[in-house]
């Protein structure tokens, strides 16, 4: 897709899946494909994608996440468009609630602290190594 490399572009400089869909005329289905594919590759991180996210409709779907298989995503819209006058697509509920979920970030959460912790580790080694002259051994 042509526009692929565009819509992550967009993710990165901070602009919603919505705005996407809209800035590159584009169906807001499209977007979340592209963008769905894009962080299962590896291309965008899930925290990216999150950042991105209305933080009035996550305040809002914060207050219906215990109600969210008890409710279908049209109630659920209508709820948050009663009580909070906010207006999101069914398809943009949708996304929201699987990007703002902590299972589907928390692993990229570890994935990145694992990646500090070794950097800090060879970064230490290394100095340790420098400082002291210190040739390993078994290496």
């Amino acid at each position: 897709m042509q526009d692929s490399a565009r819509i992550i572009r967009g993710i990165t400089e901070g602009l919603s899946p919505s705005q996407i869909a809209v800035d590159l005329n584009l169906p807001f289905n499209s977007v979340v494909q592209e963008i769905n594919a894009a962080v299962h590759d590896g291309r965008l991180l899930r925290s990216q994608v999150q950042s991105t996210l209305n933080p009035e409709w996550l305040d809002a779907l914060r207050t219906f996440a215990p109600t969210h298989g008890k409710f279908s995503p049209e109630q659920i819209r209508g709820f948050i468009k009663q009580f909070d006058g906010l207006e999101l697509s069914v398809e943009e509920l949708k996304f929201c609630f699987v990007y703002a979920e902590k299972s589907f970030w928390a692993g990229e959460t570890y994935e990145l602290l694992c990646d500090i912790e070794r950097t800090l580790h060879d970064q230490v080694k290394r100095i340790l190594m420098e400082e002291t002259q210190w040739l390993p051994l078994w290496g």
